[in-house]
């Protein structure tokens, strides 16, 4: 086979509109016209052909994405706001089962008057105003580092009827709580709450559970209360 002396040999390839001017021998120049001419076949075995002419979008196509725009914002925006809102209300839910258990042992679990050393009748632990006190977690009393949720605050919770129920908080938290009762045996009641203003707009989430006493309820026994009444909700995500 003839082998041809290509050194000093001028070529030339077409690409595009312009032509490139290489030498064989020279490595720069091969590379070169290898890279364009690999982009020259690619652009025409895909069918990609750039128009120069046509640059950002028209008004049709500007058209079809704002109303995509509008037709998320008008629904998926509320739909995960709700959710968001939703899965800070399930701390209340969750707390107040720990407080409607803590409530039923405290009724069962026999007390001592420390004054006269007697047995007391049958009850729940006695009235606690909202904790923490203020108007909601969002107020900069209650919220330091502006997260709209109460800071954590232990001495919150050094309160008897907390420990009685075993209740009290350590961590950050949306709502606030209080506790009421009244009457002794089978007349004791008491209502749990849960507030708190999930997106600081002035209006208030409220959950409350509450509970009576055992309808068979004796000076000497009372070992159960009656069935709690379902959870109560209002405004449960604003």
């Amino acid at each position: 086979m003839r082998r041809l002396n290509l050194v000093g040999r001028r070529n030339y390839a077409v690409g595009g509109s312009q032509v490139y001017v290489y030498k064989r021998n020279d490595p720069a120049s091969i590379v070169l016209w290898s890279r364009r001419l690999v982009f020259s076949l690619f652009r025409f075995a895909s069918g990609l052909h750039i128009d120069r002419r046509r640059s950002g979008f028209t008004l049709v196509e500007l058209m079809v994405a704002v109303a995509i725009i509008a037709i998320l914002a008008v629904t998926a925006v509320p739909q995960f706001t709700k959710y968001l809102r939703g899965a800070k209300s399930a701390e209340a839910t969750m707390l107040l089962d720990g407080l409607r258990k803590g409530a039923s042992a405290y009724y069962a679990i026999p007390h001592t008057d420390p004054l006269t050393a007697k047995r007391k009748p049958c009850q729940f632990p006695v009235k606690v105003s909202i904790t923490p006190a203020g108007a909601s977690c969002c107020i900069d009393a209650l919220d330091k580092d502006n997260d709209e949720r109460c800071d954590s605050n232990p001495a919150d919770w050094d309160h008897t009827t907390w420990s009685a129920l075993r209740f009290g908080l350590t961590d950050s938290h949306y709502f606030q709580y209080q506790f009421e009762s009244t009457g002794t045996l089978s007349k004791a009641r008491y209502i749990a709450g849960a507030h708190a203003d999930l997106d600081c707009d002035g209006l208030l989430s409220t959950f409350e559970i509450g509970m009576g006493g055992d309808p068979e309820a004796t000076e000497s026994d009372c070992d159960a209360v009656s069935s709690a009444a379902a959870l109560f909700r209002d405004n449960e995500t604003e």
